[in-house]
């Protein structure tokens, strides 16, 4: 499944190689925020622009949203998957694939009980250990975010959207040094990216927030 809400950093998530960037969405944030939460799934998903739109449309609506009944087809692709998962509860693939839907429709505690079944499976899945780490920052338990997306930078250091949310989630916990640490590591080793153009954003942002204080 790896964003901006308005003015605070946030967390971006990474789904595997086949997938694109979709933003994760907390409570209580700003609408930049949200947007820069939901940035990371990989990159054959929808192109990110038409992921921000559909952010910035819901945008106002969408922890109301998330706890709507699902579109019909989004639930029997669900249904076909578990009963794959009926046959074969050891088949990767399936695994992640239940993992990553029920984390596009916001439902984190499924999607950490398939992603943790996928890596107990297979371990040095970067993009699925993001996506873990990422879904236990939506439910709020921060310790757990910063170990497994530690993980995933243990099999991938180089990783971008496994740095950036690796900042963005010590942003939302109040260690800012770290985030500032973090962002900054992933600006020397790819200044270019869109990651590091993210970060160094929140970077200034912080910084004027201290200089103003």
């Amino acid at each position: 499944m790896a964003s901006v809400k308005s003015g605070t950093p946030t967390a971006q998530t990474s789904k595997a190689s086949s997938k694109i960037d979709s933003y994760v969405i907390l409570g209580g944030v700003f609408v930049l925020t949200l947007i820069i939460i939901l940035l990371v799934l990989s990159s054959n998903r929808k192109t990110l622009n038409a992921k921000l739109e559909k952010v910035r449309n819901r945008s106002a609506t969408s922890m109301e949203a998330s706890a709507q009944q699902p579109p019909m087809e989004v639930m029997q692709k669900i249904q076909g998957l578990k009963d794959a998962y009926q046959q074969n509860p050891h088949d990767l693939s399936t695994l992640v694939n239940l993992g990553n839907s029920y984390f596009d429709i916001n439902r984190f505690n499924q999607a950490v009980f398939y992603y943790r079944k996928a890596i107990a499976l297979k371990g040095d899945q970067p993009d699925v250990l993001i996506d873990l780490g990422i879904s236990y920052f939506n439910l709020q338990h921060g310790d757990s975010a910063i170990y497994f997306v530690k993980k995933a930078l243990e099999f991938s250091p180089n990783h971008l959207t496994g740095m950036y949310n690796l900042g963005i989630i010590y942003y939302n916990l109040k260690q800012k040094d770290k985030a500032i640490q973090t962002w900054q590591e992933l600006i020397k080793k790819s200044p270019e990216s869109r990651e590091a153009q993210a970060a160094k954003q929140f970077i200034n942002q912080i910084k004027d927030k201290i200089n103003k204080s």
